[in-house]
């Protein structure tokens, strides 16, 4: 007959607990600061340039200089998509459909970066 001691014997439910437990202080401890600071990233390197040149009348070398930071931003976050794709696995990385879009919006920006300066270099021309 097996005897079961009282600190040592759980029940699943009591298990599914102390498990649930150590995955939220994990999610609190570890994820939720990884995704936060990867939002922080994305808003202070990507959007802020945008919305700078959105509202204001910034032209010329001021405005090439916020497109300079956006696209560096938008070039951390490729590399950290290449660092998610090797964790992954190539298969694996292009299975889940966000990550279409989280790479293809790197060429997309760059032909809108090539688009945006022969534009100005086409106003400024004609200026003259």
């Amino acid at each position: 007959m097996i005897t079961c001691y009282v600190n040592n014997c759980f029940t699943d439910l009591e298990l599914s607990d102390k498990i649930k437990t150590i995955i939220d202080n994990q999610f609190d401890n570890l994820t939720k600061f990884y995704f936060q600071k990867q939002m922080a990233w994305y808003i202070t390197a990507f959007v802020t340039p945008h919305l700078t040149l959105m509202f204001t009348e910034w032209e010329g070398t001021a405005a090439y200089i916020i497109l300079s930071i956006a696209a560096i931003g938008l070039i951390g976050m490729l590399l950290l998509e290449v660092i998610a794709m090797k964790v992954e696995g190539f298969k694996k990385y292009f299975s889940q459909g966000w990550n279409w879009f989280d790479i293809a919006i790197n060429p997309v920006y760059a032909v809108f970066i090539i688009l945006k300066v022969q534009t100005s270099n086409d106003t400024d021309s004609e200026l003259k």
